[in-house]
């Protein structure tokens, strides 16, 4: 059995879904703190001008404020801002109409935690794509005051695993033995960006997912895990 986790990031980009459909089990880290000017509350989409930011306005926090307690703003101003900027530069591709009633949806609903917008949002990706791999939750698991390598490896115990997939940036802190001293095979994630249709000029690479969704519709996981074969 193979975990891999990572935090509940807004709209990931491609790897993100990558590292799940690798694993046998995908954790969700909904129990770290909130980084300001990370992945938590933003993601990269393209326009006629090039990327750009899409934010949910979630303002100051406080310091150690957890991703599960970070609140979003009241009233419907931000939920239009993300809809408008999302149809005003994807209504023309291909796939747009396919997931639009949904995505709609998902922000017209009362959310009052990043986390439960965010996590709703992988949810839903991860059907259109048709990844099966079960999701869990650190925050259904018992605490710990562990950090590091130690926290990581008391989730492959807890949940019985005997591989964890890091992404490759783990290669800089992981603790390398310890893994070996646990009897846990460590395996970092091998994904090539990846290039497909795009609309507004050059392509640009580690944009939000629903980039590549909406471009390539159902084609959009065989080439995530480069097995997309009709170039």
């Amino acid at each position: 059995m193979k975990l891999a986790i990572h935090q509940p990031n807004y709209l990931p980009w491609p790897g993100y879904f990558h590292k799940m459909e690798s694993a046998d089990v995908f954790l969700i880290l909904d129990t770290v703190q909130y980084v300001k000017f990370e992945y938590d509350n933003r993601c990269k989409i393209k326009t006629p001008r090039g990327e750009q930011w899409l934010t949910v306005p979630v303002g100051l926090q406080k310091s150690g404020t957890l991703t599960r307690d970070v609140n979003l703003p009241d009233g419907a101003e931000w939920k239009l801002i993300q809809k408008r900027a999302i149809l005003n530069n994807y209504s023309k591709t291909l796939y747009y109409k396919d997931y639009r009633s949904e995505i709609n949806e998902i922000f017209d609903t009362g959310w009052k935690k990043l986390s439960d917008l965010n996590i709703k949002l992988i949810h839903a990706v991860r059907e259109w794509l048709g990844i099966d791999t079960p999701l869990k939750f650190a925050s259904e698991l018992p605490e710990s005051t562990l950090k590091g390598t130690g926290l990581i490896l008391s989730y492959c115990q807890e949940l019985g695993v005997d591989v964890y997939l890091s992404g490759a940036g783990g290669k800089n802190y992981l603790e390398q033995e310890q893994f070996k001293n646990n009897n846990i095979k460590l395996e970092f994630q091998d994904f090539t960006p990846i290039v497909y249709p795009q609309r507004f000029g050059d392509f640009i690479h580690n944009l939000s997912v629903i980039d590549l969704l909406f471009n390539c519709g159902k084609e959009s996981l065989s080439r995530i895990m480069g097995k997309y074969k009709n170039e």
